[in-house]
């Protein structure tokens, strides 16, 4: 058939029928020249023949033997597709779209939400389809939802995005930080305002109130109230400079410089990765909850760590902390002997660690959830390594990455995404933790004040119970269950405690607005942890015999926490001399005392029931309270010699120390360098042996005073089985005595000790002021000790 004439209109009937002049010379006999098929044909999708004769009305055989209306009117014309150079801006447009977005969200997985890349060449339509189904993305114009657990809201966005949101800015703010509404409505303006700049690499970081970002908020305010409309921030957006506002390319440039891709040829096989998921969840994040747990396993479900490097070395560190518990070769250092089975063990994990080391971090980039989330995992895993005083520096750099992000202030975390709220709010308490802890063991100030900020506490419930789509940021957790988080709330009122003590007590000034003197601070921050541990709530209190043995784990590391709080609190009071001190501070060695007795009777109690449990070798004791079972040594040591003992109190340090060795004994066979612990230790019981010996007569062994109860009576040095007290004091439902009461009664209680009383009437205390008489061992003996130069570093030297 010859080519059909697309260019006729379709309005012009004349020229889309066929000839019917007559005229022979028109059409041949044998053939009929039909320009197009008429409407009827068309529609019907049926072959047509054209006008055949006259007498049919100019018909098509079609039309006339089905009887339709057989007309031309219908546009001929056929829908023309997109120019090739149309397709190609097209293609370009996306492409820019999708580098912007992987710019502002760096860990966002485009294919989870928008679906794989296009090829022209080879493309199936039905199993692209499929494979948008697979990925549960609904057919266009319908979007896969970006809120938690898929990646988009668990990377750390740009702050600024997340504030350019349509809720008010006052939405979140509570109502007792009215007094700081104006700067926080300025903290949002200046985010909304770098978005007016308008500025190709800018990021948002957090300014405070001392910065010169406020004042110029400020004036804006104050055009304001003049009347003058106009803005000063959008007219200089206007106005500025591309050259000198825009970032060099030779700066833009470095960003990646210093960094690697991930190795993910050690990346664990299929099977033991969710093996190591699992024991990490199992075994450190019920210590220290960061992650949630169906977030983090949907989105590795996802494979979120092909495309995000943040993510992956999240995963790393993961696989790393749990494979310290799990029992396999293939998680060990790759040259450890297989014949070696004295030591490989240890290196469990350490070959995940190392390639995340590997890969890096460029200080020029914008810190994101990732990056803190990596940062306590780092802290988790060198905790019983041969550095965990890195662990201090490395809470500092996490929690100055919060300030950068502006995390640690309300009116900023409000903005965000509810669950991402969440998991920074965890961050933050973990990192918080580590500095109080970290600061403490190593003798060094903390890295922020509580005055700093005001980061609320955890929302008391469990990751399956966290509300996604909730503006509050929380759901709510059934009534009677004690939800992972309870002790860890718990645990962070005692590092505010501890925080007070590490400024007040150890600092090397004296804070200008304290107006009391050090002894009375001691006893106003150990009133303050008796207070705690009167509301510590029901479910966490100390019960050797809890049928839910996580949970029993759990108070036992936060009482252990208590204590060794306790012994923080007292310890630099204690006598510097034998038998020699004041009242104050024969109080604080004996609540240093009773303090380390309650921390043995915790691990003897964890290390009975971890045998009940059929634990594996090592698994009975969490490394977290390696430290305070240490310490207790020292203290019981260390008041083997501040007195003269009587039998009964020599036998009595001595089975305290033989706990403490218990518990070491257990830990190195996890933790190697628990180890040191262990020698240290053996030592301190050959020490009272020794003393021990020197008593003319054996006394009658007493009843072990570590059994596991912690129900111990300030009133009383030495430990008892009555479940009637508090940890730290008289229980509610006693008649509680004034501390000076209370003093007084421990000082009746040394002296009717023998050996001691004889020595007190005879004591000469040295002239010195009121105050100075308070101390105990201060910095002025550990000078002395050390000649006044740096001493070895004995946290790593022994523990």
């Amino acid at each position: 058939m010859p080519h059909t004439d697309r260019r006729h209109s379709s309005g012009d009937a004349s020229a889309a029928t066929p000839s019917t002049s007559g005229d022979p010379r028109s059409m041949s006999t044998n053939t009929i020249r039909v320009h197009r098929a008429c409407d009827s044909c068309r529609r019907r999708k049926v072959r047509c023949e054209g006008s055949q004769n006259n007498d049919a009305g100019g018909k098509c055989p079609s039309c006339i033997q089905g009887g339709h209306e057989c007309t031309y009117m219908e546009d001929s014309q056929r829908p023309k597709g997109p120019s090739k150079r149309y397709v190609m801006m097209l293609e370009q447009k996306v492409g820019r779209l999708e580098s912007i977005l992987r710019q502002l969200c760096p860990s966002l997985d485009l294919e989870s939400h928008v679906g794989p890349r296009l090829e022209s060449e080879g493309f199936v339509y039905d199993t692209y389809i499929q494979d948008l189904r697979s990925r549960n993305i609904p057919p266009y114009p319908a979007l896969k939802p970006l809120s938690l657990p898929t990646p988009s809201t668990s990377h750390a966005p740009s702050p600024a995005l997340s504030i350019f949101s349509s809720i008010p800015q006052s939405a979140h703010v509570k109502e007792e930080n009215d007094k700081d509404k104006p700067s926080q409505v300025v903290l949002i303006d200046s985010v909304r305002w770098l978005k007016v700049l308008n500025l190709r690499e800018a990021h948002w970081r957090y300014h405070g109130k001392s910065s010169g970002a406020h004042i110029v908020m400020q004036i804006q305010s104050l055009k304001s109230a003049r009347g003058i409309r106009s803005d000063l921030i959008v007219d200089m957006g206007q106005r500025k400079r591309e050259a000198f506002w825009e970032t060099s390319e030779w700066e833009t440039s470095i960003e990646a410089d210093g960094t690697s891709p991930m190795d993910f040829s050690i990346w664990p096989e299929r099977g033991l990765d969710q093996l190591l998921i699992n024991t990490y969840f199992d075994k450190v994040d019920l210590f220290m909850p960061l992650l949630n747990r169906l977030v983090f396993q949907e989105q590795y479900d996802a494979k979120l760590w092909r495309t995000s490097e943040g993510f992956a070395k999240v995963c790393m560190l993961v696989f790393a902390n749990g494979a310290r518990y799990v029992k396999d070769r293939r998680v060990l250092w790759d040259s450890a002997s297989p014949g070696d089975n004295s030591t490989s063990y240890y290196s469990g994990g350490w070959k995940y660690f190392r390639a995340v080391l590997r890969m890096g971090r460029n200080i020029m980039q914008l810190p994101t959830l990732y990056d803190i989330q990596y940062l306590v995992l780092v802290c988790d895993f060198i905790h019983a390594s041969s550095s965990p005083q890195l662990m201090t520096t490395i809470s500092f750099l996490g929690l100055r990455f919060i300030q950068e992000l502006g995390a640690h202030i309300s009116a900023v975390l409000a903005q965000w995404d509810p669950v991402e709220r969440a998991l920074y709010h965890r961050a933050f308490w973990c990192l918080y933790h580590i500095d109080r802890y970290g600061s403490s063991t190593l003798g060094r100030p903390v890295a922020v004040l509580d005055s700093d900020f005001d980061v609320p506490e955890l929302a008391n419930i469990d990751d399956e119970y966290w509300e996604r789509e909730d503006l509050d940021g929380g759901g709510r957790q059934p009534e009677g269950k004690v939800s992972r988080v309870a002790f860890f709330i718990e645990m962070s009122k005692v590092d505010r405690i501890m925080g007070k003590t590490l400024n007040r007590i150890y600092g090397i000034k004296k804070p200008a607005d304290v107006h009391m003197t050090r002894r009375q601070m001691v006893d106003e921050l150990d009133a303050e942890l008796r207070t705690w541990a009167d509301n510590v709530p029901p479910p966490l209190r100390w019960d050797p015999k809890r049928s839910n043995y996580s949970l029993l784990c759990q108070s036992a590391d936060m009482w252990a926490h208590g204590h060794y709080a306790r012994i923080l609190i007292h310890r630099n009071f204690v006598p510097a001399r034998p038998n020699t001190g004041t009242l104050e501070q024969l109080y604080s060695l004996a609540s240093c005392v009773h303090a380390a007795y309650a921390i043995c009777a915790i691990t003897d109690a964890l290390l009975a029931r971890g045998r009940q449990e059929k634990c594996p070798a090592g698994h009975a004791l969490p490394v977290t309270v390696k430290i305070p079972s240490w310490l207790s040594g020292i203290i019981l040591l260390l008041s083997l010699y501040s007195i003269d003992m009587s039998k009964e109190e020599l036998y009595r340090t001595r089975e305290g120390l033989k706990s403490c060795l218990r518990a070491s004994q257990e830990m190195e066979k996890l933790w190697q360098k628990a180890g040191k612990v262990t020698d240290f230790l053996q030592q301190a019981v050959n020490e009272a042996d020794f003393m021990v010996s020197r008593m003319a007569d054996e006394p009658s062994k007493p009843e072990s005073t570590a059994n596991g109860d912690l129900e111990l009576s300030l009133s009383n040095p030495a430990p008892h089985s009555s479940s009637t007290y508090s940890p730290f004091g008289p229980s509610p439902g006693t008649k509680t005595s004034n501390p000076m009461e209370a003093q007084e009664g421990l000082y009746n209680s040394w002296l009717r000790m023998s050996t001691f009383q004889s020595q007190l009437l005879d004591m000469n205390l040295p002239s010195r002021g009121r105050e100075e008489q308070e101390e105990g061992i201060g910095d002025e003996w550990w000078a002395k000790m050390l000649d006044d130069h740096n001493g070895p570093d004995l946290f790593n030297t022994w523990i």
